[in-house]
């Protein structure tokens, strides 16, 4: 379909014959492209907004015998947007969806958001439900709102119990204490990332979720702490016993936390621990002999989180005790993490030697790492890691005769032109092209480009 030269979309006459061909779309908003989409757009099968108003739920409801995944998101300026949002429209079409496995809410109110009148928002809401002095049309006002934040809230839970995948982000809803019987059969991924609600009533969601197997939690309050009886008492190990992939990555919990969280997921197979305090404590555990995750766990991804706690020769042997290990990340993902004295140096001379067990591997991150990962490494590697396919971080240049030399004989030798026009030597590019040759299998990533120390080079 040819694109309109006003608006970018498809030529109105063909969308309206083919658009009920159409079965995912995604946009930023539908402010200035409902009329494009209603009615032609019918049968959808995911939906996903960016900036989702008012103007989206006609779209969501026409759709709802077809719809299997809705994502909607909600901009910081539609916040304040004057038009009230109706969310228990929106939730009840949702849950008008039958075909509904998957559902993705960012900043969406579910709970006491529902303003009364324009720019009102919150500030109304509390002014009625807890204002001293409530007059008779205030009063009626609050109960109304409290009669649609139940029904809000009932619909939602309704509509999860079908639900395969659930995400939600900044949310204000209140998860179901009150109805801890209540089991979700049906999902299997649960993302919950910043929502009001303590870590207590979050693990307690959780462990109605009998069936889950990938979790993702973060909340980044560092006040607030993990109680170990409330993880004793809610028994994530006996409730749902299927977690295999935890997402922990900015999960503001102190390290001997991390430990028994981990100690309730004893099937982990996958564990993303980014900018976090996972340190001595946390990867004690998962090494140690009564822990199942010594012998399971497939990803450890450790990006920029804390690891100084032990010493470094210490610590490279202990992961080399993961020998089930697939994907391992140690580096950092922002250069404010490069020079962080922390860091593993990843040297044999500091213990790389140590992961020869590590016969599994097919990825190693080490980027925005201030090590001494050099030529000698990246040999020793390959000589003992044979399954590894991906390798991703800045590996240290030194000028070697004899590689360049058979680089240069082989063609596209290392040299370029200086700034004065003299022929001057590209160590760079002369080990790049060796590593690709010397191991065609192994994909080296592009930031890997070799790093020249003039005062480490061999006299």
């Amino acid at each position: 379909m040819a694109d309109s030269s006003h608006n970018g979309f498809p030529d109105w006459a063909l969308f309206k014959k083919y658009g009920h061909l159409v079965r995912s779309f995604t946009c930023d908003s539908l402010q200035y492209s409902g009329h494009h989409l209603l009615p032609a757009c019918c049968q959808l099968t995911e939906l996903e907004v960016q900036d989702c108003a008012n103007d989206t739920l006609p779209l969501l409801r026409l759709n709802t015998a077809t719809l299997a995944s809705v994502v909607l998101k909600r901009k910081s300026h539609s916040l304040e947007k004057s038009r009230p949002f109706p969310v228990l429209e929106f939730v009840r079409a949702i849950h008008e969806c039958p075909s509904l496995t998957r559902l993705q809410l960012v900043d969406f109110p579910i709970e006491g958001k529902l303003e009364l009148e324009p720019g009102g928002g919150a500030v109304i809401d509390r002014r009625l439900r807890f204002s001293a002095v409530a007059t008779p049309e205030s009063a009626a006002a609050s109960a109304a709102m409290e009669a649609d934040r139940q029904r809000t809230t009932q619909l939602f839970y309704d509509t999860v119990r079908r639900l395969e995948s659930l995400s939600i982000t900044r949310s204000n809803i209140r998860l179901p204490l009150d109805r801890s019987t209540d089991v979700f059969y049906r999902l299997r991924r649960l993302s919950l990332i910043e929502c009001t609600s303590n870590y207590r009533e979050q693990l307690q969601f959780v462990g109605q979720c009998q069936y889950l197997t990938h979790l993702k939690i973060q909340l980044n309050r560092r006040n607030e702490r993990l109680d170990p009886e409330d993880l004793d008492a809610i028994g994530l190990a006996t409730s749902c016993p299927r977690i295999t992939h935890l997402n922990l990555a900015y999960l503001k919990i102190q390290d001997q936390e991390i430990a028994m969280l981990l100690s309730q997921l004893p099937n982990l197979t996958d564990l993303d621990a980014q900018w976090t305090e996972f340190a001595g404590r946390s990867l004690e555990y998962v090494v140690s002999r009564e822990s199942r995750l010594r012998e399971q766990l497939q990803t450890l991804d450790l990006t920029a989180a804390k690891m100084a706690d032990s010493p470094l020769i210490q610590t490279l042997f202990q992961l080399s005790k993961l020998t089930e290990l697939r994907v391992l990340g140690l580096g950092g993902n922002s250069l404010s993490t490069w020079f962080r004295i922390e860091t593993l140096e990843l040297s044999l001379a500091s213990g790389l030697s140590e992961l020869y067990r590590l016969k599994e591997l097919r990825v190693f991150n080490f980027s925005y790492m201030c090590h001494d990962l050099g030529m000698e490494e990246v040999e020793y590697m390959m000589r003992h890691w044979k399954n590894l396919r991906t390798v991703i971080g800045t590996i240290h240049g030194y000028r070697d005769a004899n590689r360049d030399k058979a680089v240069s004989e082989e063609g596209d030798g290392p040299w370029r032109l200086g700034n004065a026009g003299a022929r001057t030597r590209n160590t760079s590019g002369g080990q790049d092209l060796y590593m690709r040759r010397q191991w065609p299998l192994v994909q080296f990533n592009a930031s890997t480009h070799a790093v020249v120390l003039p005062e480490m080079v061999p006299v």
